[in-house]
């Protein structure tokens, strides 16, 4: 999948934070009071949604998608974030089908990064508080697109 393909996908997707009892439902570049409010409230300045599934865009099982999440949520216990939220990817259309991960709090965006590529990830979606939820890419997708050429 190009580069300009996935922007589009990343940027008409909902990205849910499942909460008891609650959801924000955050879209890249927009703002909301509300989840502002909850994260000045919970002391949380700066976040991320991670997933585990379907590796670089490489559709999966839901069986396959739900083990590498498991592992996912023990690496980042293993890391000391234990106070991890459900979260998912809904796309607004197309082919993609809602994709499970966590929403991290506190996490430091290189930190963020580095998991994400450890799990095979394209992007992430990160945040601070009082700034819009921004896509930030893991890998280099322009990598993918050149070819080398013959010597």
């Amino acid at each position: 999948m190009n580069p300009s393909s996935l922007q589009q996908i990343y940027a008409a997707t909902t990205y849910w934070l499942l909460l008891t009892g609650s959801a924000f439902g955050l879209r890249i570049g927009k703002t909301s009071i509300e989840f502002e409010d909850w994260l000045n409230a919970n002391s949380i300045s700066s976040w991320a949604i991670i997933t585990a599934a379907n590796p670089y865009s490489q559709a999966l099982s839901l069986t396959e998608n739900e083990a590498r999440n498991v592992l996912l949520l023990q690496h980042l216990h293993q890391l000391g974030f234990y106070q991890c939220y459900p979260a998912e990817g809904r796309p607004d259309e197309g082919e993609w089908s809602p994709e499970p991960g966590f929403f991290i709090p506190n996490i430091k965006l290189p930190q963020a990064l580095e998991i994400a590529t450890q799990f095979e990830q394209n992007a992430i979606v990160f945040g601070n508080v009082s700034e819009t939820p921004q896509v930030v890419w893991a890998k280099n997708l322009m990598e993918d697109e050149l070819e080398i050429a013959p010597a």
